[in-house]
């Protein structure tokens, strides 16, 4: 493969900059939905999920449906 694997870095984690490089951060994207704080792939166009609430989704957008 011509593609360059940046050190320790997760496929569709954002990444930022540290003092020593780049890290993961919290923001996933799937190519379709984006997760903040998602410990598994997001169902929803945005979910925000929070440590302090168990499993469930702090906050959820959804696809509209016909």
């Amino acid at each position: 493969s011509d593609l360059a694997k940046l050190s320790n870095l997760t496929a569709g984690y954002l990444p930022y900059q540290t003092a020593n490089g780049l890290a993961n951060s919290n923001v996933y994207f799937d190519g379709t939905n984006v997760g903040i704080n998602a410990t598994y792939l997001p169902f929803a166009k945005l979910q925000v999920n929070s440590s302090s609430i168990g499993s469930n989704p702090l906050f959820c957008l959804l696809p509209r449906t016909a």
